[in-house]
C-alpha cells in the first residue's frame, strides 16, 4: 500500500512540475529538431503606419503581428508611416533608430515600432497629396486637350480678321488665305462677324475652323480716351465649329453703367456674365463667370473646369470687395477706394473617383492708409483659413500692421489643425529657411 501511494505521489509530482514549467519554457521544434522562436510586433505613439518582415510573417496592415521563425534566421523589419505620420524609431530586439530593424532570434522576442503624427503643423503630407492629385489630373486632362482639334484651331487663330478702323462693330464673313496671308471678304452683308481659317490637327490632318460672333442690339460707349465705340447692348454669343461640327460656345451678358453727366450717357460695363464650353475630345467649361461693379462693390465669381475621359481639374472663386468709387466729373471711374472684402478660391481635381481640393479663404477690414501717401496701405485686419479636402488645416487672424518690415506678420497668429500656433512672421521665416536649405542641398547634389 505504501509503495503504491509513493508511486502515485511521484506521478503527481512529475505532472505538477511539468505544468509549472509551462508552454514555451523549452523552445518548440518543428519535429525535425529545428528550434523555433516567436517574434511579436507592438506599436506605440500617436501616429500610424505599416510594418512588414523579410522573411514574410509580420504584416501590420493585415493584422499579422506575430510569427515564428527558425532559430538563427536573420529577420529584417521595415516600417512605412501613413500619410501625416512619421516613423519615430524601434525599441526591443536590439533595434534602435529609424532605419530597418535586423533581428536574429535566440529567444521569443518583442519589438516595438513607434509612429508619431507629423510635427509639420500644416499637415504637409495632406497638402502634398492634394497638390499631387491636382497636378496629376492637370497632366491627364492636358494630355487630351493637346490632341483636341478645338484647341489646335484656337492656337492657330489669327485675330486680325476682327481688326477694324471705324467706330462700328465689324461685320462680315472673312476667309484666311494661307498663301497670301490675307483675310478675304466672302460676304460683307451679314449682321455678324465670322472668321474661317485652315489648320493642321494633332494627327496631321487639314481641318477648317470658323469662329462666329453674334449680338443682338448695340449701343455706343463713351470712352475716356478716343471716340465712342459701338458695342453689344446686352450680350453676345461666340461659336466655334470644326469642319462644320460645333466645338464650343460662349454666351456673354452685359449691363452698362448709365452716366447722365457724360455726353453720351453710357460708361463702363457694370456686369459681365460668361457661360459656355469648348472642346471635342476634352471639354473646357466656363460656368457662370460673373463680374459686377457698383459705386460701392466689386464682385466676381465663377468656375473654370477642364475635363477629359481620364480626369477633371478646375478652379472656383468668389470675391466681394467693398469700397467707394471716385469719378472724374461724376462720369469716368478715377479710383476704387477699397475698405473691406472677402476672397474665396478653391482648386480641385478628380481622378479615379477620388476628389482632392485645396481652398483659401480671406476676409479683411479696417484698412488704414498712410496719412501722407493715401494710396500706401499701412495696416489691415485679416482673418482666414486654408482647407485641405474641405477640412480646416490652418486658420489665421490678427492685424497686419508691419508691412514696412522685411518680414511682416508679427501680429498675425496662425493656428494649425493640431492646435499649435505661431506668428505669420515666424512661419514666413521658417519657409524661407526651408527654401534656402533645399537650394543648398540641390547645389551640393550638382
Amino acid at each position: 500500500m505504501a509503495r503504491r501511494l509513493l508511486a502515485f505521489l511521484l506521478v503527481v509530482a512529475v505532472v505538477v512540475l511539468g505544468a509549472c514549467n509551462g508552454p514555451g519554457t523549452d523552445p518548440p521544434d518543428d519535429g525535425n529538431g529545428t528550434v523555433r522562436f516567436t517574434l511579436t510586433l507592438q506599436t506605440a505613439g500617436t501616429g500610424s503606419g505599416n510594418v512588414t518582415s523579410v522573411p514574410a510573417g509580420i504584416n501590420l496592415a493585415t493584422g499579422a503581428t506575430a510569427a515564428s521563425f527558425d532559430e538563427g534566421t536573420p529577420i529584417t523589419l521595415t516600417a512605412d508611416p501613413s500619410a501625416g505620420s512619421t516613423f519615430a524609431g524601434w525599441s526591443g530586439g536590439g533595434c534602435s533608430g529609424t532605419g530597418t530593424c535586423a533581428v536574429t532570434l535566440s529567444a521569443n522576442t518583442i519589438v516595438t515600432a513607434t509612429f508619431e503624427l507629423d510635427d509639420d503643423p500644416l499637415g504637409q503630407a495632406d497638402v502634398e497629396a492634394v497638390v499631387g492629385a491636382i497636378g496629376s489630373s492637370v497632366v491627364a486632362v492636358g494630355t487630351e486637350l493637346i490632341d483636341d482639334p478645338a484647341v489646335f484651331a484656337m492656337l492657330s487663330f489669327d485675330p486680325t480678321c476682327m481688326d477694324k478702323e471705324t467706330d462700328e462693330l465689324k461685320r462680315g464673313i472673312f476667309q484666311y488665305d494661307p498663301v497670301s496671308g490675307d483675310w478675304e471678304v466672302i460676304d460683307p452683308s451679314v449682321a455678324y462677324v465670322a472668321c474661317r481659317w485652315p489648320f493642321w490637327d494633332a494627327d496631321g490632318e487639314l481641318r477648317e475652323a470658323e469662329l462666329r460672333i453674334d449680338w443682338g442690339g448695340t449701343t455706343y460707349v463713351g470712352w475716356r480716351w478716343g471716340p465712342d465705340q459701338e458695342v453689344p447692348a446686352s450680350g453676345m454669343t461666340v461659336r466655334l465649329t470644326i469642319d462644320g461640327v460645333p466645338a464650343g460656345q460662349v454666351d456673354a451678358s452685359l449691363e452698362w453703367y448709365q452716366a447722365p453727366a457724360c455726353s453720351d450717357g453710357v460708361l463702363e460695363p457694370t456686369s459681365v456674365g460668361v457661360t459656355g464650353s469648348m472642346g471635342l475630345l476634352a471639354t473646357l467649361s466656363l460656368n457662370d463667370i460673373v463680374y459686377t461693379m457698383s459705386d460701392t462693390q466689386l464682385a466676381t465669381s465663377g468656375t473654370i473646369l477642364a475635363e477629359s475621359s481620364m480626369a477633371e481639374v478646375g478652379i472656383e472663386w468668389d470675391v466681394a470687395i467693398v469700397g467707394s468709387v471716385t469719378r472724374t466729373e461724376a462720369c469716368f471711374i478715377d479710383d476704387f477706394d477699397l475698405r473691406s472684402g472677402d476672397v474665396s478660391v478653391t482648386a480641385f481635381a478628380e481622378a479615379d473617383g477620388a476628389r482632392s481640393s485645396l481652398g483659401f479663404n480671406l476676409a479683411f477690414a479696417n484698412l488704414v492708409y498712410d496719412d501722407d501717401l493715401e494710396w500706401l496701405l499701412e495696416s489691415v485686419d485679416v482673418s482666414g483659413s486654408v482647407d485641405v479636402n474641405e477640412a480646416r488645416a490652418v486658420t489665421f487672424t490678427g492685424t497686419l500692421d508691419d508691412l514696412n518690415e522685411p518680414v511682416p506678420g508679427a501680429n498675425v497668429i496662425i493656428t494649425f489643425a493640431d492646435g499649435s500656433s505661431m506668428t505669420l512672421k515666424a512661419f514666413i521665416e521658417n519657409v524661407q529657411l526651408l527654401a534656402n536649405t533645399a537650394s543648398r542641398l540641390r547645389s551640393l547634389v550638382r
